[in-house]
C-alpha cells in the first residue's frame, strides 16, 4: 500500500526506468528500494567519485603487475642463461670427452677381439718347401696359446672400461636430471642443488 508520492523530474524518471528495465525490476518502488538497500550494505559514499579511483587504481593494478611479470620474467631468462651455461660447460669438460671414449670403446668392441683371435689361429700355415723334411710334430704350439690368452685379457679389460664409462655416464644424467639453479639472496651466488637421496648419492659417488 502506497502511503507518499514522490515527485520526480522527467531525468530523474528516466534513470528510474533504465535500472527498472536493466536489472528487471517490476515498479519505482521496488528499484528505488532496491537501490538504497545496495548504498547502505556496501557503505557506498555517494560524494566520491568512483569513477574516477577505480579507473586509478585499476591502472596502478595493472602497472604493479606488469612490473612483477618482467622482474620475474628477467629472473626466469637470467637462470635459464645460468643454466645453459653450466651444462655447456659440463657438456664440453665432461660428456664430450666421456662420449668421444664411449666410441672408442664401441668400435673396439665391434671389432670382436675373441673372433679375430679365433680367425688367426684357425688361419692354415702355408709350408715352406724348403722345411718339408721337418716332422709337424716340431711345431711349438705355445705362442699361439700365449697369444690367444693375452688377447681374452685384453678383451676382458676393455669389457670392464667400458662397463665403468656406461655408469658414469648413466650418472652424470642422474645429477643433470635432479639438478636445478636456486637463486641467492642480494648477496650470495647462485647455487646448483641436486635433489638426490643419501643412498642414490652415495652408489653414484661409488659409481664414479
Amino acid at each position: 500500500m502506497l502511503k507518499n508520492s514522490i515527485k520526480l523530474t522527467d531525468d530523474t524518471k528516466s534513470l528510474l526506468d533504465e535500472v527498472k528495465t536493466k536489472f528487471d525490476l517490476k515498479t519505482y518502488d521496488t528499484a528505488i528500494k532496491t537501490a538504497v538497500v545496495f548504498i547502505l550494505r556496501n557503505e557506498i559514499n555517494l560524494k566520491d567519485d568512483y569513477i574516477g579511483d577505480y579507473k586509478k587504481g585499476l591502472i596502478d593494478l595493472e602497472n604493479r603487475l606488469g612490473n612483477v611479470f618482467k622482474n620475474h620474467e628477467e629472473k626466469i631468462l637470467k637462470n635459464n642463461t645460468s643454466l645453459r651455461n653450466w651444462f655447456g660447460a659440463m657438456e664440453k669438460d665432461y660428456l664430450k670427452p666421456l662420449i668421444a671414449k664411449l666410441s672408442v670403446l664401441d668400435k673396439i668392441s665391434d671389432y670382436n677381439i675373441s673372433e679375430i683371435s679365433d680367425d688367426k689361429i684357425n688361419i692354415p700355415k702355408i709350408e715352406n718347401p724348403l722345411n718339408s723334411h721337418l716332422k709337424s710334430d716340431n711345431v711349438d704350439s705355445k705362442p699361439n696359446e700365449e697369444s690367444k690368452s693375452d688377447d681374452s685379457k685384453s678383451e676382458e679389460k676393455f669389457k670392464e672400461i667400458y662397463r665403468k664409462y656406461e655408469l658414469q655416464k648413466q650418472a652424470l644424467f642422474k645429477i643433470f636430471n635432479n639438478s636445478k639453479i636456486e637463486s641467492g639472496g642480494m648477496m650470495s651466488k647462485e647455487k646448483i642443488i641436486i635433489n638426490l637421496a643419501a643412498e642414490e648419492w652415495e652408489e653414484l659417488k661409488n659409481n664414479v
